[in-house]
């Protein structure tokens, strides 16, 4: 995969990371905190979160195809570098009435739970583009026979 292609494929993850942190946090904020109101910079924390959760993507380029054995390694420490990431950004002060050592337990299944989604997302796109390059090359087979 070129650089180029990485990086469009980067801009797709972004904002699928985006929609999912926005409801993540909206769920954990009805839930946690339904009663504390939510202010316009809140809203930019989503964002910022998500440009600084891609940057361990950038242990998954390679200019060769990965081993099964390379890919997961690489994903599983994407993931820790990740949780890592959002633990620091993370405050629990945001929940006081939430066990700091709870609230991080929960913010860390959040992540989880937003890095497997993205990957679903991811795969179920490339999936639905590879079934539209077979149909393509189905119909080039059968014009020329």
């Amino acid at each position: 995969m070129s650089f180029r292609e990485f990086l469009k494929q980067l801009l797709s993850v972004y904002f699928i990371i985006v929609t999912l942190i926005l409801i993540a946090v909206a769920l954990f904020g009805m839930v946690a905190a339904p009663e504390q109101p939510l202010y316009p910079q809140d809203l930019l924390m989503p964002p910022v979160v998500a440009a600084l959760t891609l940057l361990p993507t950038f242990v998954m380029y390679s200019k060769k195809e990965l081993t099964v054995k390379q890919t997961l390694f690489r994903r599983g420490l994407q993931c820790a570098l990740i949780e890592g990431i959002v633990l620091l950004l993370v405050s629990p002060e945001c929940a006081p009435q939430i066990d700091p050592l709870v609230f991080r337990v929960i913010v860390g299944g959040c992540v989880l739970a937003v890095y497997g989604l993205s990957l679903l997302l991811m795969w179920l796109s490339a999936y639905r583009e590879s079934l539209s390059l077979t149909e393509d090359l189905h119909k080039l087979q059968a014009k020329e026979e």
